[in-house]
C-alpha cells in the first residue's frame, strides 16, 4: 500500500513540474532548475548504491 501512495506521489510531481517547465517563463524556472539538477546528481548514486545492494544479497553466493 505504501508502495502505491509513493508512486502516486512522484507521478504527481513529476506531472507538475512538466506544467511548471512549460508555462512559465524562464526566470521563473529557477525552482524547477534546482529540482531538476538535484534528482540528475541523486539518481546515479542511488542507482549505484542499489546495484551494491543486488549484487551482496543476490550474488553468486547465496547465503542462508
Amino acid at each position: 500500500m505504501a508502495y502505491k501512495i509513493i508512486m502516486g506521489i512522484v507521478a504527481v510531481v513529476a506531472i507538475v513540474l512538466a506544467i511548471l517547465s512549460v508555462t512559465f517563463n524562464r526566470d521563473a524556472l529557477t525552482v524547477v532548475v534546482v529540482v531538476s539538477r538535484f534528482f540528475e546528481v541523486m539518481i546515479p548514486v542511488l542507482a549505484v548504491g542499489g546495484l551494491i545492494k543486488w549484487i551482496y544479497f543476490h550474488g553468486c553466493c547465496e547465503r542462508k
